[in-house]
């Protein structure tokens, strides 16, 4: 049993209940003040201090707020456009960088343009003396931004399609494979009354994480001039490979406009040969999910694979699902533990047998005509479906009448999966979730979280963090929504997924402890004093949090249905 326990992280055993209960080593440092402490803090997490919201007013008011959550992303941007005639630093553009190829290219796009109109309209502000209020994002990164801004009679107007590019696939050793494969193209449209000048000022590329000055990335130019109503199209491709079995390649380009505007094009090569589990941002694929009714949002690939399968499953009204979850978990430890063993066989079998490129293949192969489809389209991430083809949302059952669209969204009906995976029984698909979540390499809950409301806490969460949150309350939504079924509690799950998203490492490097070379203390005997207390603080607070957003987000669901 410890080789078991010992394969599985301390979140998902206090969740489960599937580790002994061992009497606690004695804490020196710990008073009776402090027991008391943490007493209160358990007791305020359960009557909550910060009310959940009740009335529709209350939670429509909060919707509204988190419709509009894209204040941090557009920041992002904000930095870097306040270095008008230099060039940005390394550390603003690596932020830049992340952010793109941290989300699918559409939704980096849509917040680019959304940055890049704030700051032509702010320019065209400035030269007559008004002061605009943005609904989208009035922050300090703005205010600073428009202390600097030069005082323009005449702004560029200029239409961009598309400039964040990614691909799924290893290069070849034939240049002209990549070259046709690996391509993209920005187009700018000159909408002004004026000639305008683009200029590449700044070429930033990472490979497997290090800076390299590899020349094997190439745009088809340098500067360009267009007059009104020109348009042109910068083609982009991998030309001469110096370093072909990379896992990551990461391109970041800066494109400036007349000296004054800056537009960001990013070029993402991800290789399929990644791990399944311990996976990180932006190596775990990220997919756009539609047809759910919490709205659009992103999501790791190997989620929506666990999730799909948990539906068809009929893992929604499953109450074999709900003994996993730490409200319940105490009443079926030996259950529990078949299970976990049970999870941690399928993995081993998933690491041996599952090949992301293969399961790609499959799905763009299942597509009428996909031989005249571009060929460089099959190397890149489809748009997947909250729930699988045929199935509304929180269904266990397939429905008539739905939407023949839903097959061209991953993972459709012809999508290879092994067996082991599809023939697991719901509380396993779910033990896979927990899992494939306690072993992210990825802090959720990274800022103090008793500081601020739990709506500013989400808003000014990154995009591809707030897309695992969705993820995971989307989930919560429809098993709550069959609780008659399943016995599921909001605080339940609540419990569950915050201590899943909770990272044991992050608490005790912001405690200061821990070795100098980086390793930390597997037991709570080092975890003392006020260390400890504002452990058990963060948690009940992470608690609290995570009701509201899905009191506020279930009632979205709902009347979605």
């Amino acid at each position: 049993m410890g080789e078991f326990l010992d394969s599985l992280p301390s979140s998902i055993i206090s969740c489960t209940n599937i580790g002994s209960l061992n009497k606690a080593k004695k804490i020196d440092d710990l008073s009776y003040s402090d027991v008391a402490k943490c007493f209160m803090y358990a007791r305020r997490s359960s009557i909550h201090t910060q009310p959940l919201p009740t009335s529709p007013k209350e939670i429509k008011k909060a919707l509204c707020i988190l419709n509009d959550a894209r204040c941090y992303e557009m920041n992002t941007f904000f930095k870097g456009y306040m270095h008008l005639h230099e060039d940005i630093p390394d550390s603003i553009l690596d932020a830049i960088r992340t952010q793109c190829v941290n989300l699918d290219c559409k939704t980096a796009f849509q917040y680019q343009m959304q940055a890049f109109n704030v700051l032509c309209n702010e320019i065209r502000a400035k030269s007559s003396a008004i002061t605009l209020n943005h609904k989208l994002c009035n922050s300090s990164y703005l205010l600073k931004l428009r202390q600097i801004l030069p005082a323009m009679k005449y702004v560029p107007k200029v239409s961009i399609k598309q400039c964040h590019f990614r691909f799924i696939g290893t290069l070849s050793s034939d240049p002209a494979f990549n070259q046709r494969v690996f391509v993209a193209s920005i187009s700018f449209r000159n909408n002004g009354q004026r000639a305008l000048t683009l200029k590449v000022t700044q070429i930033q590329i990472i490979l497997d994480g290090v800076k390299t000055e590899s020349k094997s990335f190439q745009g088809s130019g340098d500067s360009y001039r267009l007059i009104q109503g020109e348009s042109i199209d910068l083609d982009l491709s991998i030309k001469e490979v110096t370093q072909p079995n990379f896992t990551e390649f990461q391109q970041i380009l800066v494109i400036t406009i007349n000296e004054v505007l800056k537009v960001f094009v990013t070029f993402f090569v991800l290789s399929p040969k990644q791990r399944l589990f311990q996976q990180r941002f932006p190596s775990c694929m990220v997919l756009k999910v539609v047809n759910s009714p919490l709205g659009v949002y992103t999501s790791p690939l190997m989620l929506q694979i666990f999730k799909h399968v948990l539906i068809l499953k009929k893992g929604l009204s499953s109450p074999a699902v709900m003994h996993l979850m730490m409200d319940k978990s105490t009443h079926y430890r030996s259950q529990n533990r078949e299970t976990m063993l049970e999870v941690l066989r399928i993995k081993k079998l998933l690491q041996e047998q599952l090949d992301l490129s293969k399961v790609l293949d499959h799905f763009w192969s299942s597509f009428q005509g996909i031989e005249r489809v571009p060929i460089e389209r099959r190397y890149k991430l489809p748009p997947s479906s909250a729930q699988p083809h045929g199935y509304s949302p929180a269904a266990d059952s397939p429905a008539f009448g739905v939407s023949m669209g839903y097959d061209y969204l991953f993972p459709n009906r012809q999508t290879w999966l092994p067996d082991c995976l599809i023939n697991a029984p719901p509380e396993v698909s779910m033990g896979l979730i927990l899992l494939w979540l306690a072993d992210m390499d990825e802090n959720i809950f990274e800022a103090p979280l008793g500081t601020g409301d739990p709506i500013a806490y989400f808003v000014n969460m990154p995009a591809h963090r707030r897309g695992v949150i969705l993820w995971i309350l989307d989930l919560c939504c429809a098993l709550i929504h069959n609780s008659a079924k399943n016995g599921a509690t909001g605080r339940g799950l609540a419990l569950t997924f915050t201590n899943i998203l909770m990272r044991k490492t992050a608490a005790f490097k912001a405690a200061g402890l821990g070795a100098p070379d980086g390793t930390l203390p597997d037991t709570t005997v080092y975890f003392i004093g006020s260390s400890f207390l504002s452990e058990v603080e963060k948690r009940q607070s992470g608690v609290t949090i995570f009701l509201h957003w899905l009191k506020i987000y279930a009632y979205r669901y709902e009347r979605a249905l």
